[in-house]
């Protein structure tokens, strides 16, 4: 049950369905395997769809702050130079992310959603994907606006240990503009790596 009370209501509540049900999905072909985590792709259009899973070393709780904190994205995600916060409920936030610039392509932005869910069993479910929103103009000089269809984190805790969760990421986004797909789905494969560096600064908090 969603507990907000915003307009994002019922696209919050579709982000956790369509999380889900990709999550679910059948025709995830496993790419890449690390002592930390293991990498999925699942083919789609325009852009591949990622997914990867492993365990952080640190509760579902703490995860879960750590992703919602502004200040924490630049830190482990090279792709990104800001994120701010726009609006936020209860239950979830809004974000404008400012991407860094790659190559010779225009950088990236996205405004999205972002919320979660706590279960009883002490898992956590978080999702988001794009939105429009008053504060922030369609898209600015200079900078592309990206599509992010889904993403999410499914945080689940590990018996018998409190400072650890299993994780699942999944996410898609198309980069809009004239990235060439063969790059994109280049790119995405290192979310791995993009996993293990939060985990890495989640555990130092």
């Amino acid at each position: 049950m969603v507990e907000s009370s915003s307009s994002y209501d019922t696209i919050i509540a579709k982000n956790f369905e369509t999380f889900l049900l990709e999550l679910k999905s059948p025709d995830w072909k496993s790419d890449t395997k690390s002592a930390f985590y293991e990498l999925f792709i699942k083919e789609a259009v325009p852009v591949n769809m990622v997914k990867v899973t492993g365990v952080f070393n640190v509760s579902a709780a703490k995860m879960k702050d750590v992703l919602f904190d502004v200040a924490s994205l630049p830190k482990y995600d090279d792709s990104k130079a800001s994120r701010e916060e726009i609006e936020a409920g209860s239950n979830y936030k809004i974000f404008f992310t400012k991407g860094t610039k790659v190559f010779m392509v225009d950088p990236r932005d996205t405004l999205m959603v972002m919320a979660f869910k706590e279960e009883a069993d002490g898992s956590i479910l978080i999702s988001g994907s794009s939105v429009e929103h008053s504060k922030v103009q369609a898209e600015i000089k200079g900078r592309v606006r990206a599509q992010l269809d889904i993403m999410g984190y499914l945080l689940e805790p590990v018996a018998g240990d409190q400072n650890k969760c299993k994780f699942i990421y999944a996410g898609k986004m198309d980069p809009k503009g004239s990235v060439p797909s063969m790059i994109i789905n280049k790119m995405i494969r290192k979310q791995g790596e993009t996993m293990e560096k939060l985990d890495k600064l989640a555990s130092k908090l």
